[in-house]
């Protein structure tokens, strides 16, 4: 197997572990909202939206074209 991919097995592992042991609730409030939630639900949704700025980000601001 390739170091990559041994890489992001153990990474997703680790992720599922954290997912998997913090199922308490958690609030969220940003400005007047206040939104609850199981961390559960809340770890993958704040990953996604951190991948989604991070490509946004690197495809805004990268390297311009030669």
């Amino acid at each position: 197997m390739k170091p990559k991919t041994i890489a992001l097995s153990v990474a997703a592992v680790l992720l599922l572990i954290l997912i998997v042991q913090n199922t308490g609730a958690v609030t969220f409030r940003f400005f007047f909202w206040k939104l609850s939630m199981s961390m559960i639900i809340f770890f993958p949704i704040t990953l996604l939206f951190g991948a989604l700025l991070g490509y946004l980000a690197a495809g805004l601001l990268g390297h311009p074209k030669r």
